[in-house]
């Protein structure tokens, strides 16, 4: 069993409003999220919200995903990884973590990294595209103690770089899965991508 952790509880100051609810074609960034995820072979969704998070979860009652509240979404990302690792189900095999801003994401890619964490003999899969890594990332459950002990505006990059032994790179055949929306100008070429999706 693997469960999905959505960490969309971020204040988006860069942006200076939410980009989880800006439009991309007929969804929110959000939605696009969700639902590539929802297609996956993932076992259960879990989607931590913070900012603005009555307006998330009214917008993702269609799907079958649980949501969280992180009250302490203002000390930054870990308090979202920790929040997700505690509604993790008891029989959970993994926790693969997944940003709200990254619309691109492909769940073939999603399965991808399921299937290569059942098949290599490391607990940690990360994918990475011309030695970049990137997001999702799936941490076998024995790293759920660990991850509960992180602490900032950080998820598990530490217990990345201190146990590299443990972790299997998947190399990627694109860098789509690399781009979140970080400012006005990446939303406005992603709404231009997404606009000629639907003219299709």
């Amino acid at each position: 069993m693997i469960s999905a952790i959505i960490l969309a509880a971020g204040l988006s100051s860069r942006m200076g409003k939410n980009k989880l609810l800006l439009p991309l074609g007929k969804q929110s960034v959000i939605e696009h999220v969700v639902e590539k995820v929802s297609k996956s072979q993932v076992d259960d969704i879990i989607v931590v919200l913070g900012n603005d998070a009555k307006d998330i979860e009214k917008i993702l009652e269609r799907f079958d995903v649980r949501t969280v509240i992180n009250s302490d979404f203002l000390k930054g990302q870990s308090t979202s990884v920790k929040t997700g690792i505690l509604e993790v189900d008891d029989c959970t095999d993994g926790a693969l973590f997944i940003m709200g801003d990254q619309p691109l994401i492909k769940t073939e890619i999603i399965n991808d990294i399921i299937h290569k964490f059942y098949e290599c003999t490391c607990s940690i899969v990360v994918p990475t595209y011309n030695n970049q890594r990137g997001n999702p990332v799936l941490f076998g459950n024995n790293w759920f103690e660990e991850l509960d002990q992180i602490q900032g505006d950080k998820g598990g990059r530490d217990i990345l770089k201190n146990n590299l032994d443990q972790v299997c790179f998947m190399e990627i055949s694109d860098d789509l899965f690399l781009k979140d929306i970080d400012d006005e100008a990446m939303y406005q070429h992603l709404k231009r991508e997404f606009g000629k999706d639907d003219n299709e």
